[in-house]
């Protein structure tokens, strides 16, 4: 037999060159494969003297030659030459593919719908395909259909596959795929967290324990600290500046997440209190001048003299007996304090006085001992000082008071007759012998009493302070329902206890109230409105302390068709 055998050389789109050989020819004495491009395949008609061999490019490929490139949407034909069965197998073993019978490449579509159930909730799984005879498939009923719908129940999440083409027995050949997964939702309830910070306000350098508590929930990451995976717990956190707490739990009903702030106050600064007596030492009748001054005070108090508020000024005094003069200065951050002393001489603690006392000379120890002598018969009403005209002052109880309990303060003078003026912590006032205070915020509390009998005055700082403390403040924050259906609302029922007046507020999207509570305790309830995706909303109170405590409550929201 005679043969030509034409060779050039033709590349596809990814530009790998291979050696065709355009055969024409009775039929080949011998086939390689590397001669046919990557692609090609085969079709084969039986005629009288054997079969009838095609080499065909697929369509859409692109063949590249010394006068360019083109691309046919239809197949072509390379070669065409008759052959033996026995050298039709040689091409099949040499990997250039059979096309089949009507070459148009198959195509296949699946979709599901909706592609998120409930367990055992129907989804629909669509299927179609062009230029195939069959469809099949491993997961659901097709019945060799080429298109078609049916209804699954999965019970889990679910990936559903089908393939089509022309011929089921060969699926190398000519065979399209399509998949879709349905999603199934766990039906175990949603997890809750709360996270909070006692205290929630600190200065600079304190620390504040985040604690965290969760519901439903298998695991929790911190933002800003860690939980180590642990669904509950606490931990001391010590930021250097005001920030943000957050935490995320997971758990097989979904994820839930809250957060919390802690306020950082910078380091407070003390004030400064200076109190001088000039002159110092008077004689009785004559004035001294108080003159007093502070730093960073905002208001200072005077014992035995008026300031008016006032953190700096002067006050002549002209007292009759020795007296010690205090001040008290104050901030938010605290309080100092100092005296001076002013001396009367021949007065101090007088002697004997009054019409019925003819205590002159050496007879009168003026200075403190009072009347001496044979002829200094001081008694009753004539002897307005000596050892008669002391007094002293005390608090009670001694153990302290709570916020909003009383506590009293009381004079011990010797002698009667006398004249009381209190003054103190949280403007104390009183002229009496002692005095009941109920204290609205939490500290050490002082006092000092001038006791007077004209024309003598002494003026005393009490021998303790008395410590009030505050009860902590207890609050409550839960919704009537939670998860709750999109598109509903929830009723947020509150109530609180041993907090500042008017300082209780709820916000959240579409809830923005304040001065909640009239008095340090109350209750109630807040409506919100149509909730339709996830929401937070927090109680905010101020404590007797004057920190902020918070609760927060998120609410979680499912599509209206899951049951709940």
């Amino acid at each position: 037999m005679t043969q030509t055998i034409l060779q050039n050389t033709i590349s596809f789109g990814v530009g790998v060159s291979f050696a065709l050989l355009a055969i024409f020819f009775a039929f080949p004495a011998d086939v390689y494969a590397s001669e046919y491009p990557a692609g090609a395949c085969f079709t084969t008609t039986e005629v009288t003297t054997g079969y009838e061999v095609s080499i065909i490019i697929p369509p859409n490929v692109t063949v590249c030659d010394g006068n360019g490139c083109s691309t046919s949407p239809f197949a072509t034909t390379l070669a065409t030459w008759v052959s033996t069965n026995q050298q039709t197998q040689v091409l099949d073993d040499l990997g250039v593919g059979s096309c089949g019978l009507g070459f148009a490449v198959a195509t296949a579509t699946l979709n599901a719908v909706p592609s998120i159930v409930n367990a055992g909730s129907p989804s629909m799984l669509s299927w179609d395909s062009t230029n195939a005879s069959y469809c099949s498939s491993a997961d659901f009923q097709t019945s060799n259909s080429t298109s078609g719908t049916v209804e699954e129940f999965p019970l889990s999440t679910t990936e559903y596959t089908v393939q089509c083409g022309n011929d089921p027995t060969n699926t190398e050949i000519n065979t399209a795929y399509a998949s879709a997964t349905v999603t199934v939702r766990s039906n175990a309830p949603a997890p809750i967290v709360s996270l909070v910070a006692t205290p929630n306000n600190i200065d600079r350098g304190e620390s504040s324990r985040l604690s965290w508590n969760s519901e439903n929930a298998t695991s929790c990451t911190g933002v800003g600290f860690s939980t180590q995976g642990d669904t509950s717990g606490s931990i001391d956190v010590s930021p250097n500046s005001t920030r943000s707490y957050s935490i995320s739990c997971s758990g097989p009903g979904g994820d839930a997440s809250d957060t919390e702030y802690i306020m950082v106050d910078q380091p407070g600064t003390l004030p400064t209190a200076s109190l001088i007596a000039n002159p110092s030492s008077i004689e009785r009748g004559e004035s001294s001048t108080l003159s007093w001054s502070s730093e960073d005070a905002t208001t200072c108090t005077g014992g035995g003299f008026s300031t008016g508020g006032a953190v700096s000024g002067s006050t002549p005094v002209s007292p009759n007996t020795s007296v010690r003069y205090s001040i008290s200065c104050s901030n938010s951050d605290g309080s100092a304090s100092d005296y001076a002393d002013v001396t009367v001489n021949n007065g101090g603690t007088p002697g004997c006085v009054g019409s019925d006392c003819p205590c002159t000379g050496d007879d009168c120890d003026g200075g403190g001992g009072g009347c001496v002598g044979p002829d200094c018969p001081c008694t009753g009403d004539d002897c307005g000082g000596g050892p008669d005209f002391s007094a002293s002052c005390v608090g009670s109880p001694a153990q302290g008071v709570e916020v909003g309990k009383t506590a009293t303060w009381s004079a011990n003078p010797r002698g009667g007759g006398y004249i009381y003026s209190w003054s103190g912590s949280e403007s104390l006032t009183g002229s009496n012998a002692s005095v009941q205070k109920v204290y609205s915020q939490p500290g050490l509390k002082n006092a000092s009493v001038t006791v007077s009998r004209a024309p003598y005055t002494h003026t005393v700082q009490c021998q303790n302070e008395i410590e009030v403390t505050a009860q902590p403040a207890v609050l409550n924050f839960t919704p009537s329902k939670n998860p709750i259906v999109s598109g509903t609302s929830v009723t947020l029922d509150w109530s609180v206890q041993n907090v500042r007046e008017g300082t209780c507020s709820i916000v959240g999207p579409g809830v923005n109230r304040v001065n909640l509570n009239a008095g340090r305790s109350g209750s109630g309830s807040v409506n919100t409105g149509e909730i339709t995706s996830e929401s937070s909303f927090t109680l905010r109170c101020t404590d007797l302390n004057g920190e902020q405590q918070t609760r927060g409550i998120t609410i979680r929201v499912v599509p209206s068709f899951i049951e709940i």
